[in-house]
């Protein structure tokens, strides 16, 4: 599903349109959505596959704009971090999909790419799945021995936050309920607080 504010229906640029172009799955499709809805209403959708497929043949030239600079940074390589290569399962585990019609086939792709991870048990998507960063907005991945920050779409509302604390971790233990009120205490969900 794209950004589609003020854009005529012959306008609309999609994720699918720029996974066909090439662009990786991930935060660059997203931000260049979100560089649709806000700046280009008024181009037409062959200018905007255009100006997306020219960008990324060259993000570099995209550096110095306003408007295309945190596009051309999301795509201009970099180098690997060491030691972060994941031999992905050759098939995935199962994962459910709710409401099948309703999702955009990126995002059942992205998914399907998720449950490959090793460390994948199970997985699904919501009704109102659509594509994420790691992982896509309104999908769900179980996984076991690890927990993956990153594994939630960066949609309206969506965060997940990871703190350190300097103690052992066996000190969870032993004061656990009084973790558990602080948490409770100081962790607000939703738009208000009771």
């Amino acid at each position: 599903m794209g950004l589609f504010l003020g854009m005529s229906k012959e306008a609309r640029l999609t994720a699918r349109d720029l996974l066909d172009l090439g662009y990786p799955e991930g935060p660059a499709i997203g931000v260049a959505l979100r560089i649709v809805g806000e700046s280009m209403g008024g181009l037409s959708r062959e200018a905007l596959l255009r100006l997306f497929s020219g960008l990324l043949a060259s993000p570099q030239a995209g550096l110095g704009d306003e408007v295309l600079a945190p596009l051309a940074e999301w795509l201009t390589p970099r180098p690997a971090a060491p030691g972060f290569d994941v031999d992905l399962l050759a098939e995935g585990v199962p994962f459910e999909v709710f409401g099948r019609r309703w999702i955009d086939q990126a995002a059942i792709d992205q998914m399907a790419m998720a449950v490959r991870l090793p460390v994948a048990v199970r997985g699904a998507l919501m009704p109102d799945a659509h594509v994420g960063y790691g992982l896509p907005i309104g999908g769900v991945l179980a996984t076991e021995g690890v927990v993956i920050p990153y594994g939630v779409g960066v949609d309206i509302g969506c965060r997940m936050a990871l703190s350190v604390f300097d103690m052992p971790a066996s000190e969870l233990s032993h004061r656990r309920e009084a973790y558990v009120r602080m948490l409770r205490d100081h962790t607000v969900f939703g738009a208000a607080r009771d």
